[in-house]
Parts: C-alpha cells; structure tokens; sequence
C-alpha cells in the first residue's frame, strides 16, 4: 500500500473531515494530492498531508510556511480557491510527529472545541510518519474583563481543579497540556 493510499484509507475509515466545504470523494482526494507544492525542503508526507484536507471543487491552494511550533512541527497557513474563482478563509494547519499530534487532536476535540466559541473540532490526517491538525485560523484572545473572573465549564473545572480563571489573566491563548495516563 502507498502512502498516498494509506492517507485516503485513514480520511474514510475514521470519518475525518476536511476543510471547510463539502466534503472530497476518495477519487478527489487522489486527484488532490496529485498536485504539486513549490516550497523548499517539504517533504513528500507533509505534501500528501496538506493536499488531502482540500474540499470538493478546491482547484488550487496556497501555502505558506510559518514559524515552527514549539514541538518542532512544521506550521503553514493555507488557503484555498473552488472552481468559481472564491478564495477559502486562511486556515493554519501544523505537521509533526504522529504521537504529538494524536495527543493534539484529542486535547482540542475535548477540552477546547465543546467550551470555547468559534473553536470546532479539527480537521486530522494521518500519514505513515507523520500526522496533520488543521483549523480556521482565528484569535483566540477575548476582549479585557473587568470585575469576576470568566467562570470555567463544569468538566474543565472538574479536570483542573479550578474554579475560575485567575482575574486579569482572561486575554490570550488558551495552553493546554495533555499527560499521558500511567497504568
């Protein structure tokens, strides 16, 4: 089995999404990544990888590499354009060890996209190496509070032991870091 193969077969039989659109037919999928990426030192996974999140009717893409995230893995900011001519919103999509990003899907499907606005569950790939998360980009930051602190959600109180979020601390980025259980 190919890499290519391996990608498409992971994208239906877990039921992954794509970027936002409709979603590709396995014959899509295969035309998609038949498509080049001129960019400097990409390798062909991360390649594969990104070509296969492409909605139905996406005829062309852009990408462009960002900063590295601070597990290492590879980030890029992609957009996309359909067949009429309309161009996608910019979505960031980071590449990287499989196990990392395993962890990074799970921890954003559970904890972050059921209790903050505008946060959705992301779209994942899997390759044989490596493995993709990728969402809208958008800024997580909330305008400045005055007085009381936001109140967490029950289950992510339950799981940090918090109450509420520290006051003044309710602007920027939400961290969150995912333990692996020992038993």
């Amino acid at each position: 089995m190919t890499l290519k193969d391996t990608i498409i077969r992971d994208i239906y039989e877990n039921h992954r999404s794509f970027l936002s659109g409709q979603s590709s037919t396995p014959d899509e999928v295969a035309r998609h990544m038949n498509g080049a990426i001129k960019m400097d030192n990409i390798k062909d996974e991360e390649r594969l990888l990104l070509l296969s999140t492409l909605p139905r009717h996406a005829e062309q893409v852009w990408i462009a590499q960002l900063d590295k995230g601070l597990s290492g893995s590879s980030v890029f900011s992609v957009r996309y354009s359909d067949v009429a001519g309309r161009l996608s919103k910019p979505f960031v999509a980071k590449i990287g060890e499989l196990g990392k990003i395993d962890l990074e899907v799970e921890a954003t499907s559970r904890y972050a996209a059921p209790y903050l606005p505008g946060i959705e569950n992301p779209v994942c790939r899997r390759g044989e190496q490596l493995g993709l998360i990728g969402q809208e980009l958008r800024g997580l930051s909330a305008p400045r509070q005055t007085g009381k602190s936001p109140e967490l959600p029950a289950a992510l109180r339950a799981r940090t032991g918090h109450g509420r979020a520290p006051a003044g601390r309710t602007t920027g980025p939400l961290v969150l870091q995912v333990r692996r259980s020992r038993v």
